[in-house]
């Protein structure tokens, strides 16, 4: 009897708390379709008052304005402004239908005869070869800076001054893939491939630092006891040939879709970068794996631990 009790007051309080749970949640429904529905009414108040609204009753700016103050009238103004250097600028374009220099010797005869007020001066512009030369001029610049931060990144890292100079040799071993690659693939090396260039420098350092790291390690005992130079360099190499190869597979294949489903490379700014990192890490992992070691006995020999 007292069980058959227990069982009817569990049954009791479960149907109970069903009961509030129940109500609680109608609660929220009921809360939540209120909040619709005021949304709703002022949205459609909003589009009632706007539709009430007689433009034809506006008053044109022009009647507003008094004669004694202003006026306003229709003139041609310039499509844009123009400023550099916090200076307004005006260009003048013409067309000479001839050689390229005396065109330029016409166009500085007329700016040597034009008079200006004072005020004003005239300076032809420069032309395609000179911001050519310029872009140039800047990415040179940028790929040293990003060659010279890897350099101080793997000479902290390493303790050493000589190692970063073998992780560095792997970028011009990278120039070649790059260039082989829009050899074949008969694409235009285009500003966005220089930019590509400057990018892939700093992910095909990855692979010799991976190899170098652990010639180290070995030489320095990491494992055990502290290799030779020579069998150091040969066991190290030969354990970090999967990780090589593991990241490099999965960084180009990653990329692949931004050549296969984008354009040319003159029209895509992607796939430049892609063909230009691609090339790069194919020929920078196969010839890493060889030059780095022979370079570390080389700059290493004789000279002490890295």
């Amino acid at each position: 009897m007292a069980v058959t009790q227990t069982h009817t007051q569990t049954r009791v309080a479960a149907q109970t708390t069903a009961r509030v749970n129940l109500w609680k949640n109608f609660d929220y429904v009921l809360l939540g379709s209120t909040v619709l529905l005021v949304l709703i009414g002022i949205l459609f108040i909003r589009s009632a008052t706007l539709d009430a609204i007689d433009t034809d009753q506006i008053t044109p700016a022009a009647d507003c304005v008094s004669e004694s103050l202003a006026t306003l009238d229709e003139r041609r103004t310039l499509r844009r402004i123009v400023r550099e250097d916090q200076q307004y600028q005006r260009i003048v374009a013409y067309e000479f239908r001839g050689p390229k220099k005396l065109g330029d010797r016409v166009r500085d005869a007329v700016a040597r005869a034009t008079v200006l007020p004072a005020g004003y001066t005239l300076e032809p512009e420069r032309s395609f070869r000179e911001y050519e030369e310029g872009e140039l001029g800047q990415l040179a610049l940028v790929a040293g800076l990003a060659l010279l931060l890897v350099y101080m990144v793997t000479a902290a890292l390493f303790e050493s001054l000589r190692a970063p100079l073998i992780v560095l040799a792997a970028v011009p071993l990278a120039l070649i893939g790059v260039f082989l690659l829009y050899f074949y693939l008969d694409e235009t090396f285009t500003r966005e491939a220089w930019i590509g260039v400057v990018m892939m420098a700093g992910i095909v350092v990855n692979n010799a630092i991976l190899v170098v790291d652990r010639i180290g390690g070995l030489r320095r005992g990491a494992d055990g006891p502290g290799l030779p130079l020579e069998a150091a360099a040969l066991r190290g190499t030969l354990d970090r040939v999967r990780p090589v190869l593991m990241t490099t597979g999965s960084t180009v294949l990653g990329l692949l879709p931004l050549v296969v489903f984008t354009g040319t490379g003159t029209e895509s700014l992607w796939r430049a970068l892609a063909l230009a990192t691609i090339g790069g890490l194919l020929t920078s992992t196969l010839l890493v794996l060889f030059t780095t070691p022979a370079l570390y006995l080389l700059v290493m020999s004789g000279r002490g631990r890295a």
